[in-house]
């Protein structure tokens, strides 16, 4: 992506035919797909990651390379070249008074003005010698064949977002659980989360969706940095 602009859809542009979505009452949820899709998502991360910087110099330019640098990552994970990702889906949540007949249109704005939450769930696999994400306390050497032929595979959420002006408003906790039913589809057995202990409300989002935390050191460098959260299904 060259420029910082947001792209808008064709008015012919059809974003939920043939495609799974849950209705809610004032916006739906349903898979990003499309380049102008993994974009509005990227920009919206772009813009919850730099909300607290305080220089206004440098702040589009931040943004624009953070959203860059996302769409690109976005669309790796789709296609499971990104990490340890194997296969990934992107859901977006989109304000319901936005579609007209099945149909986002150019009059309605652009698609990023009507994008008010993303979250991604990721199917990975385990490091030789991880018990979970992250585990740095056992060694390779110590996995046995039988492991190595049946790799543990779990759902992972990452990138969670909603915009200011949608919060408090039941639109994190709609993604968690439309990730979850991924993950349940994909017959996983469980699924992680990192929360920063500064996170107070996604931690509470976490623990009312489920998800326990795991009381361990799994970063011994930095244990004070991250969090890790698991649901079992």
């Amino acid at each position: 992506m060259s420029s910082s602009k947001p792209m808008k859809l064709d008015e012919s542009h059809d974003i939920l035919q043939d495609r799974a979505q849950r209705v809610f009452d004032s916006y739906n949820i349903q898979e990003a797909e499309s380049d102008e899709e993994f974009w509005a998502a990227a920009w919206l991360r772009a813009e919850c990651h730099c909300e607290h910087q305080t220089s206004a110099r440098y702040v589009e330019s931040t943004k624009k390379k953070f959203a860059e640098e996302e769409f690109v990552a976005v669309k790796r994970r789709q296609l499971g070249k990104y990490g340890h990702s194997i296969k990934s889906l992107c859901f977006m949540a989109i304000r319901r008074e936005s579609l007209h007949n099945n149909i986002l249109q150019e009059h309605h704005g652009t698609l990023l003005e009507n994008v008010i939450g993303t979250l991604d769930i990721t199917v990975r696999q385990l490091m030789h010698g991880e018990a979970f994400p992250g585990d740095i306390t056992r060694s390779s050497l110590s996995v046995g064949v039988s492991a190595l032929q049946r790799p543990h595979r779990y759902g992972y959420i990452a990138n969670m977002c909603v915009t200011k002006t949608s919060r408090n408003k039941g639109i994190a906790s709609s993604l968690v659980q439309v990730a979850i039913e991924a993950g349940k589809d994909w017959g996983l057995k469980e699924i992680y989360v990192h929360v920063y202990p500064s996170n107070i409300a996604g931690q509470r989002l976490y623990i009312k969706s489920g998800f326990q935390m795991v009381q361990t050191n799994f970063n011994q460098t930095k244990p004070e940095d991250v969090q890790l959260l698991r649901l079992v299904l």
